[in-house]
């Protein structure tokens, strides 16, 4: 079939379809209409809904499947333990306290085991990607090997070396089981806690570790070094996964984890690593004791252990959390959908009553009326919008018809009464009479015809009316011009909204500022403050820049404490801010910043960076307004190009200077000059007090 032949088809499908609808009631039009509209609010909403209703249930399942990280998270700790105990057994022999410590290690290991038994067993059941069933699997396989290795290490058929990998890689089994519990997460934030507690096991399980190869060492009062190498890789991972657990854990948590990781335990953990470091040089672990060992990295792993519970804890009440709130928006969104279906139907309903029923009762009068019925009396002449004037047009038609029968009745009157007459002259007046009755029958017919044309033009207007309103109200529906539902990364672009229209307000406002100085429209407000006082919270403001750079800021806080001045305290805030951005923003990665003042001849408050620089021929171009040395569309430092002209025409205003010295790949030292008569040295305000 050609292209033409398709497009007629089409043009010939879409007439009869045309003309089925033309001659459809107006009732079934606007049912039809609304009902389109209705089937496609109903279409979007499920799909929202859906979408919701499949966040809420994988919430639900990760809130379940975290209920198993506790349990594995004990059972871990508790193997951990286990290997450390069958280390110091191995190494001492089978000492009978030993031995004690051991079995009673071995019933706390049992318990941990029996409850995660009986959580996985619920969690295996569930449908889950077969590469976590896999995970489970794996891990189950490796602790069915548990008696076995339990055995051998009671019958002493084991040496620490042997036993200690066995432990470890059942460990990681099971670490690899909480990493894919993670995988599951849905939410951002809980992703962060988990990556910080996933970080934090992985540290205690190196603690557990260090704790084995230390207890191995300690019982041959001498470490191999092999177990020293070992030993410090250990500690290196360790700090790399509590690095990584400080970056992603939340302030408050972190502080919690620090009060519980500090005091004497910590500190003489400490002692005992650095003698177990140092003995490969001293040839001597100064006479501790495996035993001692074990005690303090055990007290040690307890710590952990508590900072375990505590992020443990949390994640399930986050996860918890997470899942009421998408349970929540799931509801709401759907009671709102069908509080809106409802109003959507209710409305269309009144809305078509309204309009139907009233053009249903008007045409019923008109088709009366043309049967000849007059006696009726035209309904709804007291509404006062278009139905109303319909209403009364028709009533006035109907009036003029009955208008015109009375006055053909008269005719007919008097044309018998003129025959009566003499013949002749009857005939003359009859034709007379006839002429002046046609004559008034043409007028009756033309106001007739007006009035008919009056009632045609209303009811046209009529219909057009509630038509143009149900096809507005269905473009609203159609273009969502009312909004859509909530989605949550609206409010990651509020917040970019936000964001930007704040840096735009700073920009603004730095053009105000640069604008009422150059009309000369500023006044100074002027007061006496330290320096120190003024750039502490310049310095607070550029803190995350400085901590993410690494950049060592150097200053003598003491000597600018001790030099006041008599500036406008906010414009010299703005001076110091402009400065000290510009070298935090151009200094190199662990770059140098220092702070100086010298009170010789005036206030010279010299800033300092080991940056980027720039070529001293475009230093006047850097403290011309809106002007950028970096001028390309895609520079890699952004700005408006207004921070040093501001700075240099307030420092104007402060009767003082500032000079600009750079060199490329060198630094930029940027120098605020003011005369004596704004500088108070602290010594002579405590004189001036005396």
């Amino acid at each position: 079939m050609s292209s033409k032949q398709i497009v007629s088809k089409v043009i010939i499908t879409g007439s009869h379809m045309y003309g089925y609808l033309s001659n459809m009631k107006i009732r079934t039009r606007f049912f039809l209409l609304i009902s389109i509209a209705v089937t496609g609010f109903l279409i979007a909403a499920s799909v929202i809904l859906m979408k919701d209703y499949k966040t809420a249930k994988n919430a639900e399942n990760f809130h379940e499947l975290a209920n198993l990280m506790p349990l594995t998270g004990q059972l871990i700790h508790e193997l951990q333990k286990e290997r450390g105990t069958s280390a110091i057994f191995l190494g001492a022999m089978a000492e009978d306290q030993n031995i004690s410590v051991l079995n009673h290690q071995k019933s706390d290991t049992n318990k941990a085991l029996d409850n995660f038994f009986s959580q996985i067993s619920l969690q295996r059941n569930k449908v889950y990607h077969e590469n976590f069933k896999d995970i489970i699997s794996s891990a189950l396989d490796s602790i069915n090997k548990l008696n076995t290795m339990r055995n051998r290490t009671s019958e002493l058929a084991i040496t620490p070396g042997e036993m200690s990998p066995y432990y470890t890689d059942t460990i990681r089994q099971l670490l690899t089981i909480l990493s894919q519990v993670g995988s599951f997460s849905f939410d951002p934030y809980i992703t962060r806690d988990f990556i910080a507690f996933k970080s934090f096991i992985e540290a205690k399980e190196r603690a557990g570790q260090e704790r084995a190869i230390g207890s191995t060492g300690f019982s041959s009062e001498q470490f191999s070094t092999i177990d020293l190498n070992s030993f410090l890789l250990l500690i290196t991972e360790q700090n790399a996964f509590m690095e990584i657990f400080r970056e992603n854990n939340s302030t408050a948590s972190l502080h919690d984890a620090n009060l519980v990781m500090s005091g004497p335990v910590i500190q003489e953990h400490l002692r005992l690593r650095q003698i177990a470091l140092q003995s490969i040089t001293t040839g001597s672990t100064e006479d501790i004791t495996a035993t001692y060992w074990f005690k303090v990295a055990t007290d040690r792993i307890n710590l952990m252990k508590q900072v375990e519970d505590n992020l443990l804890n949390k994640l399930v009440s986050h996860t918890q959390d997470a899942e009421n709130s998408a349970m929540d928006r799931f509801f709401i969104i759907l009671i709102s959908t069908l509080f809106t279906t409802f109003i959507i139907i209710s409305g269309s309903y009144i809305i078509a009553r309204s309009i139907i029923r009233p053009l249903n009762d008007i045409t019923t009068v008109m088709n009366e009326i043309s049967k000849g019925d007059l006696d009726l009396n035209v309904p709804h002449e007291n509404m006062l919008n278009s139905i109303g004037e319909m209403a009364r047009a028709l009533s006035f038609f109907k009036s003029k018809v009955i208008e015109n029968i009375e006055l053909e009745e008269q005719a007919r009157d008097q044309q018998q009464k003129e025959e009566e007459r003499k013949w002749l002259k009857l005939e003359i007046k009859r034709s007379e009479r006839a002429r002046v009755a046609l004559k008034e029958l043409k007028e009756n017919a033309e106001v007739a015809n007006l009035a008919k044309s009056e009632f045609l033009a209303n009811m046209g207007h009529e219909l057009r009316t509630p038509l143009n309103a149900i096809i507005g109200f269905s473009d609203i529906m159609r273009l969502k011009m009312l909004g859509n539902y909530k989605i949550d990364r609206y409010q990651e672009y509020a917040t970019d909204i936000n964001v930007s229209a704040i840096h735009l307000l700073d920009i603004i406002n730095d053009i105000l500022d640069l604008s009422n100085v150059e009309t000369t429209n500023v006044r100074l407000t002027t007061n006496n403050i330290s320096i120190g006082e003024m750039i502490r919270p310049v310095i607070s403001i550029l803190e995350p820049l400085i901590h993410d750079g690494e950049i060592d800021l150097q200053m003598d806080e003491i000597s600018l404490d001790n030099i006041i001045v008599k500036v406008d305290e906010r414009r010299f805030k703005k001076i110091l801010l402009n400065l000290l951005s510009n070298a935090v923003k151009f200094s190199n990665h662990g770059g140098e910043i220092t702070i100086e003042a010298n009170t010789e001849n005036g206030l010279s408050l010299t800033i300092h960076d080991n940056g980027i620089g720039m070529n001293p021929d475009d230093i006047p171009k850097a403290m011309t307004p809106f002007s950028q040395v970096d001028s390309a569309l895609n520079r890699k430092y952004n700005g408006a190009g207004l921070g040093l002209s501001l700075a240099n025409e307030f420092i104007k205003l402060h009767d003082g200077t500032l000079q600009i010295q750079s060199r490329l790949n060198v630094g930029t030292t940027a120098t605020i000059w003011l005369p004596g008569s704004r500088v108070i040295l602290e010594d002579e305000v405590m004189n001036r007090g005396a």
